[in-house]
């Protein structure tokens, strides 16, 4: 198992932010199109850590941060505490 480099626990749901950022957009567009462009912005900003071994089980890319840290920070991005909620309920409570 590897370690997230910005939490440094363990990746135990290896989803590289590069899938998370696909889904991401598709989320928002229907929800708050203008948080798309911030959240590439946010998925450039974590491109600068370097990558585990850990492999994406999507596409098998490398991954350098876990998907908590990166949605986390995604959250961040609303102000809205209704699509927060719901942003919660569809990408961070399971």
């Amino acid at each position: 198992m590897q370690t997230c480099l910005v939490c440094n626990d363990e990746i135990t749901n290896p989803i590289c932010i590069n899938c998370l950022e696909q889904e991401l957009i598709y989320w928002f567009v229907d929800y708050d199109p203008k948080l798309v462009s911030r959240i590439r912005v946010l998925k450039r900003a974590f491109d600068m850590y370097e990558d585990t071994e850990a492999n994406c089980i999507k596409c098998g890319n490398n991954i350098n941060v876990c998907s908590h840290c990166f949605l986390t920070e995604v959250m961040n991005l609303i102000k809205d505490e209704n699509l927060k909620s719901l942003f919660k309920k569809s990408f961070i409570s399971f």
